[in-house]
């Protein structure tokens, strides 16, 4: 270990402190959805900057502590759920003290409870007491917590919304104030930080990348592997069966339908973070002797994500609530497939590139978007102008790919 601090500490590098995935993949299982999102980013900055290095101070995944990926030093420190865990996360920073640069890419859940990630906000404190410069990545940002009371377990108007909500608002305004440069991957999350926190010139808006370099299958092959009719409707919704997510809302649309053309694809598994919790358990009785026109996959592995996306003639995003960029909906991004979103994601035209994106496919917002209303995800996919939205997400590709959106990180790490 001390031959790898001298080799990987040194004034040009920077350390990353965020979720990074398992050895050898990209969006492993075992940990949370930021952690593709980071190795997009560390694999574009190490395009752009042939000379400089990595060092990632990450999660125990069970596999091994410490190893390297081609300029990247990924150190296993922090355990979730222990607040203990911090003082091994503030020892590894101590010992690349050459440097000077750190990107934070935080998301509640990656730490653990909300106990254990209050927590985390001594590690800012420690990077700004070091005089380092530091970049935090905010994935998150909640005004009321009532809007995720599904996600949390919690009543409407729950007494611990009351509690929690002006602990949120503190923990934000800290954020803000440590931070050299706050990073948020929407124009709605800005506009809300800054209401919650001010800071409106530390605050950066940088879009969630979409992966360009992914392999896109022929749709017919596509379905033949996975033992789909080729002369079906198919929906998909990708990633973790959540509340929020509104997995529960879709899979009631589905059973309420008669069309047999239509089969939904719910591709997902047991939420990461929220998998043992009593009443994410209850929840998942949502999907229990479900109907033969909805197929519930589990968790679908890294090498068969082209296959679910290959198959799908559209991607729906039922999302109760707007707290974070859609990593699924970059996913559609990359595999330019045409989406609908829930009209709780209407926020997401703030962004000029998505507004552009939308304005140049010639796709107005009602074509794009759904509400929760009885009937309303089958009327619109009854009127869906595919190749218009197919054109949109097209476009939106083209301006958010990973490399072009890491560029202005750069920027701010200079």
């Amino acid at each position: 270990m001390t031959y790898l601090i001298r080799k990987y500490n040194r004034p040009g590098n920077v350390i990353f402190i965020s979720s990074y995935p398992e050895q050898k993949s990209r969006y492993s299982p075992n940990v949370c959805a930021v952690s593709g999102f980071t190795k997009n980013t560390i694999d574009s900055l190490k395009k752009l900057y042939a000379k400089n290095s990595y060092i990632v101070l990450t999660m125990k995944s069970g596999a091994d502590d410490r190893y390297e990926e081609d300029r990247v030093l990924v150190d296993r420190v922090f355990e979730r759920n222990n607040p203990f865990s911090y003082l091994n996360l503030a020892r590894e920073v101590l010992r690349f003290g050459k440097v000077k640069k750190v990107v934070i890419e935080f998301e509640f859940g990656s730490f653990g409870n909300i106990a254990v990630a209050a927590f985390f906000i001594f590690i800012p404190l420690l990077l700004k007491l070091l005089g380092k410069k530091q970049i935090i990545v905010i994935h998150q940002v909640i005004e009321n917590l009532d809007d995720l009371s599904g996600h949390l377990g919690w009543k409407k108007n729950d007494i611990r919304v009351l509690l929690f909500n002006p602990l949120l608002s503190i923990f934000y305004k800290t954020l803000v104030y440590l931070a050299d440069k706050i990073v948020v991957t929407e124009e709605v999350f800005k506009r809300k930080l800054k209401k919650i926190a001010g800071g409106d010139q530390k605050i950066a808006v940088i879009s969630h990348g979409v992966d360009t370099n992914v392999r896109e299958l022929d749709r017919l092959k596509s379905r033949k592997t996975l033992g789909i009719a080729k002369n079906k409707f198919v929906v998909l919704y990708f990633g973790y069966l959540t509340w929020y997510k509104g997995a529960d809302f879709l899979a009631r649309s589905a059973k309420k339908t008669r069309d047999k053309s239509l089969l939904f694809l719910l591709a997902g598994g047991q939420s990461f973070s929220n998998k043992a919790k009593s009443h994410y358990q209850r929840y998942l009785d949502n999907f229990k002797a479900l109907p033969k026109n909805i197929r519930l996959t589990g968790f679908i592995p890294e090498d068969k994500i082209s296959l679910y996306y290959g198959a799908a003639d559209l991607v729906v995003f039922p999302y109760r609530t707007m707290m974070s960029s859609s990593g699924p909906l970059s996913f559609a991004f990359s595999y330019a497939k045409a989406v609908l979103l829930s009209e709780k994601l209407h926020p997401y035209l703030y962004s000029a590139d998505f507004a552009e994106s939308l304005k140049k496919a010639k796709v107005k917002p009602a074509d794009l978007y759904f509400n929760f209303k009885f009937g309303g995800l089958k009327k619109k996919i009854n009127q869906l102008k595919k190749n218009k939205l197919i054109l949109f997400s097209k476009l939106i590709r083209r301006k958010r790919n990973y490399l072009k959106v890491t560029k202005k990180l750069t920027f701010l790490l200079t």
